[in-house]
């Protein structure tokens, strides 16, 4: 079902209450396992939360190419701008400039060497 629609969430509703077959089926992708004999409002929940799921994904995706194209548009595609796009989109980046304790690029505390406070 993957190779065919990899974005169309998978719901299993079985008649063997197995945890090792629920437990294989979320580990290779099912969005949900739910055993036989089904309440309605367990599979409606379970329906309506795959696919809002799908719709936020598609979302993160089309904002994403978005945001892709408006910084290449803003900062270039050289090597240097796209390794650096690439990893601040990977999380490597503590910030736009410095620390998160608000330093300076040279590691100064942002308060400066005078500042009372401890």
């Amino acid at each position: 079902m993957r190779a065919c629609a990899p974005d169309v969430p998978v719901v299993i509703l079985s008649g063997h209450g197995d945890i090792a077959a629920a437990v294989e089926a979320i580990k290779t992708g099912a969005f949900d396992y739910i055993e036989k004999p089904a309440d309605f409002e367990r599979v409606s929940l379970t329906l309506r939360q795959a696919l809002e799921k799908r719709q936020l994904e598609a979302e993160v995706r089309r904002v994403s190419a978005a945001l892709d194209t408006s910084l290449e548009a803003r900062f270039g595609t050289s090597p240097a701008i796209r390794a650096v796009i690439g990893r601040n989109a990977a999380g490597g980046a503590d910030g736009p400039v410095g620390d998160r304790a608000g330093g300076d690029r040279h590691g100064q505390d942002a308060r400066g060497p005078r500042d009372p406070r401890p």
